[in-house]
């Protein structure tokens, strides 16, 4: 199944995951579609981008996170790798997060 992130009418198909359905715009009419790797939706900061272009095509003004909002969408990421084994899925699905100089996978908090 596609994300589907109702605040920007938008919808994510995740390209590189064998399991991830297209969008059904019939379900979601006037939806956009946006494309993206697993790792970009992990990375918090590839995460910003899409982000910022969703919000930006929906016409709404999105600030800029405080360094405190920052840290928290950090540790939810970090939450929900542990809580859902995402980074166990993605390996088992062949699908690559990176890593970053240390070896940790991008998204996970420094």
């Amino acid at each position: 199944m596609a994300v589907y992130v109702p605040r920007y009418r938008a919808a994510i198909e995740i390209i590189d995951d064998p399991l991830s359905q297209p969008a059904d715009l019939e379900a979601y009419p006037g939806y956009r579609i946006y494309r993206a790797t697993a790792a970009e939706l992990y990375d918090p900061s590839s995460f910003d981008l899409l982000e910022q272009r969703m919000a930006r095509d929906a016409g709404i003004e999105l600030p800029a996170l405080t360094p405190r909002e920052r840290a928290a969408r950090e540790a939810l990421t970090a939450f929900l790798d542990q809580a859902l084994g995402v980074e166990e899925y993605a390996r088992a699905m062949g699908i690559p997060l990176g890593s970053d100089a240390t070896g940790r996978t991008s998204g996970a908090p420094r």
